[in-house]
């Protein structure tokens, strides 16, 4: 634990990790690989918890027994906690921190949730940086992408540079990260959901492989930025009929013994296009259609 005859050895930029999770474990891998002193902290460590302290001594990470003990010695910590105690965290870490400190906020947090850390690590006097994950840390480890931004974020960027972490700088606002995050989430499970129930009902209609070839197919010949822009342009001269072609597909799934979770949000989100929908509607540019359906999504979500 921290205060041991390990921190004499701290020398050089000292990096401090706020959660020693699966994230935790790769960044500290990769920065012991090349030679950074590493100081984690995790609730776990203080429960004894064998397997974790193994890899932490494994790794030569030095384990701090709370956030408090870190705060003296590091000058940039990355905070890898739930985002449901990530605000609760920087402020702790904030009170016992050293001027100037630099925080890294990696936790899957909303936009509004990373904006309230900023503050309370600025008015302490530190330097707060919103990070979002891009990728898959289990398949792409240390070299996942991250998106940065904030005030620091250029400052950040070329720290992350020195330890060897593959960033972007998106913007100067924080929370812009953490919305590409979440907004890339909301695509990526949502067609995880939609691929499931699909494959659900194919299977029970004994022609999964043929409708995956099918979809598959679509993906293969057209370069994805087309496709997404091509469907959303149409959707807007031809929501009526595919909206009647979805409650259909409604019957098929139900035939095959399953309740259409997702197709049943597919058809709520039609019904409401339709419901907005205009004669004089055009397909132009993709911002003006996104413009003016987004205006009257928002009208229709005040009404309800």
């Amino acid at each position: 634990m921290l205060g041991g005859p390990q921190e004499s050895e701290t020398v050089g930029e000292v990096i401090g990790l706020i959660g020693f999770g699966e994230v935790g474990q790769v960044l500290a891998k990769g920065f012991r690989e090349q030679g950074f002193m590493v100081i984690a902290s995790d609730p776990r460590f203080a429960n004894e918890s064998e397997a974790l302290h193994q890899v932490a001594d494994q790794l030569g990470v030095i384990k701090a027994k709370d956030i408090a003990s870190m705060g003296a010695i590091l000058t940039s910590a990355f905070m890898l906690v739930p985002s449901g105690v990530s605000s609760e965290v920087a402020k702790e870490f904030s009170a016992h921190m050293r001027e100037g400190t630099r925080l890294f906020d990696l936790t899957t947090s909303s936009p509004s949730q990373k904006k309230e850390s900023a503050f309370l690590f600025r008015n302490a006097g530190g330097a707060y940086t919103d990070v979002s994950i891009m990728g898959t840390v289990a398949s792409e480890g240390f070299k996942v992408p991250l998106l940065m931004a904030g005030p620091e974020a250029e400052e950040a960027y070329e720290l992350f540079a020195e330890l060897g972490l593959n960033a972007k700088v998106l913007s100067s606002e924080v929370g812009a990260a953490a919305s590409v995050k979440m907004l890339r989430s909301i695509f990526m499970k949502g067609i995880e959901a939609l691929i499931f129930e699909t494959m659900l009902t194919a299977e029970q209609y004994g022609v999964r492989d043929e409708v995956m070839d099918s979809v598959a197919s679509t993906f293969e010949k057209n370069e994805f930025k087309d496709l997404a822009e091509t469907l959303m342009k149409t959707h807007i001269l031809h929501r009526e009929r595919r909206k009647k072609e979805v409650e259909e597909c409604m019957a098929l799934i139900r035939d095959a013994g399953l309740r259409p979770l997702v197709t049943e949000g597919v058809v709520h989100f039609f019904e409401a296009s339709v419901a907005n929908r205009n004669e004089l509607d055009t397909a132009d540019k993709i911002e003006d259609v996104l413009k003016r359906e987004y205006e009257r999504m928002k009208v229709q979500l005040v009404k309800e």
